[in-house]
Parts: structure tokens; C-alpha cells; sequence
């Protein structure tokens, strides 16, 4: 899969810390959430890759930017950007319960 950049999405363990990859995702991912309604569903193969791309996002601004909450250390206008819940499956299936 492509993103509009050309940037090709291979996370396979040896690319897990790239990132341009992690911050091409969360571009492509405000690019829909921005046109979808009722919001975007992803799926991760890992625990600590979801952890991975979180912190990522959340420490670059890309999850503000995304999301319209969160750390937002690149100042970006929040009244501009929708406010989109996150819901992360808990580690520990007693927690959903």
C-alpha cells in the first residue's frame, strides 16, 4: 500500500522504527478521518508497535493533528481539526469486561 507521497508501507520488525513510515501513516490517517464519517478502525499486529506509533504521533503533534486532542507541541490550531475519540483495546481482557 501507498501513501499520496510515494512512501511504501512496509512494517516489517526491521522497519517498525522508521520514522517517516510512522508519520506518513498518521498523515494518511488524518486524510481519511477527515472525509470519513463516524470515524477510522485500525488494526495493529502488535501490542508494542500500537504503543510505538502512539507515542510517535502524540510526541510530533500528529495525533492533535488527527485526533484534536493531546499534546500539541507544534501549536497547530485546534479549531480547525475535529475531535475524535481513540479507544485502545486494553492488554488485559478482564479490563473490556
Amino acid at each position: 500500500v501507498k501513501h499520496i507521497s510515494n512512501v511504501i508501507y512496509n512494517f516489517t520488525y526491521s522497519n517498525q522504527n522508521n520514522t517517516e513510515l510512522i508519520d506518513s501513516l498518521g498523515n494518511t490517517l488524518d486524510q481519511i478521518s477527515s472525509i470519513t464519517p463516524g470515524g477510522t478502525l485500525m488494526f495493529f499486529p502488535s501490542y508494542s508497535l500500537m504503543d510505538r506509533i502512539y507515542q510517535r504521533w502524540e510526541s510530533t503533534g500528529l495525533l492533535f493533528k488527527i485526533t484534536g486532542v493531546g499534546n500539541n507541541p507544534t501549536n497547530i490550531n485546534q479549531s480547525i481539526h475535529k475531535s475524535i475519540p481513540i479507544y485502545m483495546e486494553p492488554r488485559d481482557a478482564k479490563s473490556t469486561e
